[in-house]
């Protein structure tokens, strides 16, 4: 009975320290005349940002519709190597 509960025990801090990690999510996609970018970031089990939002890019060229992504990324402050 010991050994169960001790073995248990072992299992569930182990997976409760396995979820105290870094997760990164970034993504940037486009459906016609929108913009649309999403960043998740969780660190150290903390979440610390869930950004979900849609740009009208009607009239933008591909380099302008990059740097537009790149400006908006840069000002989360998530970086691309967290944790690592």
């Amino acid at each position: 009975m010991k050994k169960t509960t001790f073995l248990i025990s072992l299992i569930l801090i182990t997976l409760a320290a396995c979820n105290r990690g870094t997760t990164i999510k970034k993504g940037v996609s486009y459906q016609g005349d929108v913009m649309r970018i999403e960043v998740y970031a969780r660190i150290d089990g903390r979440k610390v940002q869930d950004f979900k939002k849609e740009y009208n890019v009607a009239g933008m060229d591909k380099e302008e519709r990059e740097a537009m992504a790149k400006q908006i990324m840069d000002s989360l402050n998530i970086p691309d190597n967290a944790g690592k």
